[in-house]
């Protein structure tokens, strides 16, 4: 037996259709939100500096992750969630969106998926603690 509400088909498909004006409403405050994106000002960028950690005192595993992941010590351990738009406009190179953390959701194909499903992404307090490499699943 199921803790959640269950409905004739009848009274889902009015929910549904409820949901679906929502829906409708969510895309076009989307299409707003996406044209204020692309009248951001821009930024003009002289140089991009990145700060290096102390490489001596970091245990080999590190440059072993950073190589597996195609980049550095300084980029793998500076790595979080994030997108940053650049555009080189006239010799000039400019920074015209930049974003962290739940602002690259839409980088994540599995998000729109899991959020309909009935538990949702299932995070709880945590940040994708779901996520299990194919190693880490339990065997049974």
């Amino acid at each position: 037996m199921t803790d959640h509400q269950v409905a004739s088909r009848e009274e889902w498909q009015a929910a549904r259709e409820e949901l679906l004006k929502r829906e409708k409403e969510h895309t076009r405050t989307a299409d707003v939100l996406a044209r204020q994106r692309r009248e951001l000002p821009w930024v003009a960028i002289d140089k991009e500096y990145r700060p290096g950690p102390d490489e001596d005192g970091l245990p080999p595993v590190v440059a072993q992750n950073a190589a597996a992941a195609g980049t550095d010590i300084p980029g793998y351990l500076s790595e979080s969630p994030a997108v940053t738009v650049f555009t080189l406009t006239s010799g000039a190179v400019y920074q015209t969106y930049a974003t962290t953390w739940r602002g690259v959701e839409f980088l994540m194909n599995y998000y729109p998926i899991l959020d309909r499903v009935p538990k949702g992404r299932d995070e709880g307090g945590a940040w994708q603690t779901w996520l299990r490499r194919h190693d880490e699943y339990d065997r049974q």
